[in-house]
C-alpha cells in the first residue's frame, strides 16, 4: 500500500508526489495558453517574466481565423483523418475475419505479410509517397491526401 496509515504519511508518499507530476505534465498546456494570449512585445521582450501575461489579447486568436485559411485547413485534416479511419477499419476487418476464423492455403503468409507491414516506420513510407505527390504535381491539395 502506498503511504501510510495517517494521512500525513500518504500526504508525503503519494499526493505530494502526485501533485508534482500533474503540474509537470499540464506546464506545456498552460505554456501554450499564455503564450497565445500574450501580445507580441511579452513575447520578444527579454525583460518580461515568461509565466505571466501582464496585457491578455485575442489578436492571435483573430488573426489565425480571418487571415488565415485555418477553418479549411482544419476541416481538410478531419476530413482526411475519418476517411482514412473509416477504411482502415473496414479492410483490417475485412481481412481479419477471415484469417481468424477460416483456414485457406497461404493464411499464414498473409497474416505474417499483414504482420510485418506494421513493423516499417511511417517515415520511411512517407519518402516515397511525397515524393509521388511532388511528381504529380499535388502538393498543398486535398487530393494528395486521398
Amino acid at each position: 500500500m502506498v503511504g501510510g496509515r495517517d494521512f500525513v504519511g500518504r500526504l508525503r508518499r503519494l499526493y505530494l508526489p502526485l501533485a508534482g507530476f500533474v503540474v509537470l505534465m499540464l506546464f506545456p498546456f498552460y505554456w501554450m495558453l499564455i503564450t497565445s494570449i500574450k501580445p507580441n512585445r511579452e513575447l520578444y521582450s527579454q525583460k518580461v517574466m515568461p509565466l505571466v501575461v501582464y496585457q491578455p489579447t485575442l489578436k492571435h486568436y483573430i488573426d489565425l481565423l480571418y487571415e488565415t485559411n485555418f477553418l479549411l485547413w482544419t476541416y481538410n485534416t478531419m476530413l482526411v483523418a475519418v476517411v482514412t479511419t473509416v477504411v482502415s477499419v473496414v479492410l483490417g476487418t475485412m481481412i481479419a475475419y477471415p484469417l481468424a476464423r477460416l483456414r485457406f492455403p497461404g493464411a499464414a503468409v498473409v497474416a505474417i505479410g499483414v504482420a510485418a507491414t506494421y513493423l516499417v516506420p511511417q517515415p520511411l513510407l512517407f519518402i516515397p509517397m511525397s515524393d509521388i505527390i511532388n511528381r504529380l504535381e499535388l502538393g498543398n491539395t486535398l487530393t494528395a491526401f486521398c
